[in-house]
Formats: C-alpha cells, sequence, structure tokens
C-alpha cells in the first residue's frame, strides 16, 4: 500500500467513521452489501481526488504517478481520473506522468483501462490512435470496446480499420465500429479497396438489423444491388437509418435520390444540405427559402440560406433579399444577417448593385433602430456625391440625429423635407426629432412648398403612436 493511498484512507477513516454496530461488518467483507462496497469505492474515489487536488502541481502528478500503482483499483481510478482534471484545467503531465498514464491502457480493472483510452487521445500523443487500435483487436470487455472505439473517434487513423471492420456484425458494438469506420472511409484514411473488404459483413447487417451507420456505408459501395439495398434503407421505420442512407448517397454524389426525400422529416436537414452544397444559386437559394421547414431544423435551414447567399454576386444578392422581404417563412433577422454578410464582401463602389446592397442594409438598420451602425456602414463606403450610397449616407445621418453632418453633406431645405417625408412615410420615429430640428435650423429658408410638405409629415406623424422601443 502506497504512502498516498494511506493518506486517502486516513480521510476515509475521519470522514466516515463506522459506529460500532458497523465494525465488524467493515472488517468482513463477505458481510458488506455489494451497494456498500460500490458507495465505499465511489467514496474512496472522491476522497482521492479531493486530496490530490489539495497538492501543488509538481508534488500532485508525483501523488499521481504513485497512485496509478497502487493495488486498490478505485484508487488508481481516482489517479486516472485526476490527469483528466488537470487536462481540463491546461495543466499538461510531465514525460514520466504521461508514459505511466499510457501503461494503464493493460490495467486490469476495466473502468480504469475504458479511461485510460480517452486519456491517451486527450494527451496527444502520436501513438496513442495506433497503440489503441492493436490492444482494441484483443479487448474483450464490453465498457472499454465501446469507450475506446469513441475515443478513436476523435483521433481515427488507418491503422483503426482493421478492429472496426471486425466489430461490424458484432450486435453490441457493431454501431459504433461502423460510425468509425464511416469517418475512416470521409478522411480517405480507408484502404482503397474498403468496399471490397467491407461489403459482405455490411450486406448481412444491411439485410438484418440496419443501423444509421451500416445504411451511410451500404449507400456508398457502389453496386447496383446495393444501392438498391440502401434504397431500401431510405425506406425504413427507423427515421435515424434513413438519415444515414440519405447522407451516405449524398456523399456518393447521388444527390438527386435525396432530394426526392424532400418530404421525409426525418432527412429533411440533409436534403436542404444537398441543395446548398449542389445548388447554391440563385434557383437553390428559392428553393431554401421556399423549404416547408419548422421546429428545432429552421435555424439549420437558415443557416444554408446564409451559406448561399454567400455565394451569390451583389446583383443576385440584391434579388435574393428581395425574396427574402417576401418571405413570411423567414425571420426578419436572417435577412438582416444576409445583408450584413453581404456588406463584409461588397464595399458598395464596384457596381451599381453592390452599391444598392450596401443601401438596402443601411435602410434595413434604420428600420430596426440601428441608425448609428447605418451610417457607420455607409461612411466606410466612402459615397461619391450624387450616388445612391450618398443619398442613403445623407437619410442615415438625419435619423441617427447627426444633424451638423448632415448639413454639411447637403444643406438644401428641400433634401431635408424629402427626408423627412420619407422616414415618416416608413413610420421612423426620428422624423419627429428632425422636424423640430429643421424648425430651428431651416424655418426662415423654407418655402411655402416645403412649408405645406412638412405641416403635412407633422399631421402624419401627430397620427401615428410613438414606438416606445424606438431608438
Amino acid at each position: 500500500m502506497t504512502n498516498a493511498t494511506l493518506a486517502i484512507l486516513l480521510s476515509l477513516t475521519h470522514a466516515q467513521a463506522p459506529s460500532p454496530g458497523q465494525s465488524a461488518a467493515v472488517l468482513n467483507p463477505t458481510s458488506v452489501a455489494v451497494d456498500e462496497c460500490a458507495q465505499i469505492e465511489s467514496r474512496v474515489t472522491d476522497l482521492a481526488g479531493r486530496w490530490l487536488a489539495s497538492l501543488p502541481v509538481q508534488a500532485r502528478m508525483k501523488a499521481v504517478a504513485e497512485l496509478l500503482g497502487d493495488e486498490v483499483g478505485a484508487v488508481r481510478l481516482a489517479a486516472v481520473i485526476e490527469i483528466e482534471r488537470m487536462l481540463r484545467d491546461g495543466v499538461r503531465p510531465d514525460n514520466a506522468l504521461t508514459e505511466r498514464a499510457a501503461e494503464m491502457l493493460g490495467d486490469s480493472d476495466p473502468r480504469v483501462r475504458m479511461r485510460a483510452g480517452r486519456l491517451v487521445i486527450d494527451m496527444g500523443l502520436t501513438f496513442a490512435s495506433d497503440g489503441l487500435s492493436a490492444r482494441l483487436e484483443r479487448e474483450r470487455d464490453d465498457g472499454v470496446i465501446d469507450g475506446w472505439l469513441d475515443a478513436l473517434l476523435l483521433a481515427p487513423t488507418a491503422s483503426a480499420f482493421s478492429p472496426a471492420s471486425a466489430r461490424i456484425e458484432d450486435a453490441v458494438h457493431g454501431e459504433r465500429a461502423a460510425r468509425l469506420l464511416c469517418e475512416l472511409v470521409r478522411l480517405g484514411s480507408a484502404p482503397i479497396d474498403w468496399k471490397k473488404r467491407l461489403a459482405p459483413a455490411l450486406r448481412i447487417v444491411a439485410d438484418n438489423r440496419p443501423t444509421p451507420s451500416i445504411a451511410l456505408l451500404v449507400a456508398q459501395l457502389g453496386d447496383e444491388e446495393d444501392i438498391v439495398r440502401a434504397a431500401r434503407l431510405l425506406e425504413s421505420s427507423d427515421a435515424a437509418v434513413r438519415r444515414g442512407a440519405a447522407e451516405g448517397f449524398l456523399r456518393a454524389g447521388d444527390s438527386a435520390r435525396v432530394l426526392t426525400r424532400a418530404s421525409d422529416p426525418a432527412i429533411a436537414a440533409i436534403v436542404i444540405a444537398a441543395i446548398a452544397n449542389e445548388r447554391p444559386t440563385p434557383a437553390g437559394f428559392r428553393e431554401l427559402v421556399d423549404f416547408p421547414i419548422s421546429g428545432e431544423l429552421r435555424e439549420q435551414l437558415h443557416e444554408r440560406i446564409a451559406e448561399v447567399a454567400a455565394k451569390l454576386s451583389a446583383a443576385e444578392l440584391f434579388a435574393a433579399d428581395e425574396l427574402l422581404a417576401t418571405a413570411r417563412s423567414i425571420d426578419a433577422r436572417v435577412r438582416l444577417r444576409i445583408l450584413e454578410a453581404g456588406a463584409r464582401r461588397f464595399t458598395g463602389g464596384e457596381d451599381a448593385a453592390s452599391a444598392a446592397v450596401i443601401a438596402r442594409l443601411a435602410s434595413e438598420l434604420i428600420a430596426v433602430g440601428r441608425r448609428g451602425d447605418a451610417v457607420t456602414r455607409l461612411e466606410g463606403a466612402h459615397p461619391q456625391p450624387g450616388t445612391t450610397l450618398a443619398d442613403a449616407l445623407f437619410l442615415a445621418r438625419l435619423s441617427a440625429g447627426r444633424f451638423d453632418d448632415a448639413a454639411r453633406q447637403d444643406p438644401l431645405p428641400s433634401r431635408w423635407v424629402a427626408a423627412a417625408e420619407t422616414l415618416a412615410r416608413t413610420g421612423d420615429e426620428s422624423a419627429r426629432a428632425l422636424v423640430d430640428e429643421m424648425t430651428l435650423r431651416l424655418g426662415a429658408r423654407l418655402s411655402d412648398d416645403e412649408r405645406r410638405r412638412l405641416a403635412s409629415v407633422e399631421a402624419v406623424l401627430a397620427s401615428a403612436p410613438a414606438r416606445a422601443n424606438d431608438r
């Protein structure tokens, strides 16, 4: 028994000393119930963690290394958990502790082996995936196998192909193994003849107890019989299997087959991904905007719409915004986000279309009360006098209450009156402040016609309730 273990046991004694009536039971293991044993182990693990956490880093590493060699499995488990905690806290184990931790892959306690598998991956050891894959072929504990397959999924390498492919037909581990194989295929880390090597086992499982990852792999095999088989999986009663088959067809380049499943809620996300990837065009944009989707997938649809919008030209983007303006199914915030993304690609000085996009963005920013942002965006475009963007900047400055800047840009009363009419017509509350400013600043310079027009603006504002949330 190590000195570290003695410290833990001392803590356990102080923390939970047995009553006189319990002493005999504690001394006689055969009289201790299984759940009490589990509680004791849990307590040992907890106290070990607390004790280790109280030590300085270097002393903690030394103590952890000592505990990794303890004869009690719960103590060794506590040591592994402490290394996990150190990594989360940004503390890298020294070389000696790293090597000692890697040796725990061969520990006699399956709980230790399982966590050690994830640990060597998290430590970023160069041999981790290869070493884990080699041990996986010999491992027999179900919990360890599942834990190691999950760990390898985080850092898949070609060496994982053999142990994973050997477990495809396993009723317990088959889906996890297939999931790892899917990732190897996606990364190009599977052998060049992976289809030939996996096909027999994949067909057996697909015909008897298909899983999502099995369906994904079968759909990529390419033989006519496998295409028919995967097409049947697209009709499975299991929504996850249908999604797997759809994803497999998509990876195989058969997007047409996936798009025919647009009405299936289970694979809607895959369908919209196919549209976005295959048709990043105005036509694809319209398909996505019109796509019948709701609930938790709506956010994914918005992401795909934004992805396609980011690939459109300025003229196409402006037309797309016209579509979004009338689309009831698309949140106004999505429209604004797409315009802002477009403004990062276009300065407004490239052509009339890019200028129209920037001006439209400014208009929408004003509409949601972000008047200062509209001014900043337009000023950054450095518009030339007499251009669309210059007119938009003038309106934005007046809306934001930057009257001196607006006067320097254009002092003509007729332009100010026209701006007030525009703001009042759109229901922008800033028109009220603008009318007051014009009365003080331009009162004597207004013509009779301009006074009549200004009176009309005031009448419109008087009949419209102020918007409490307008800024």
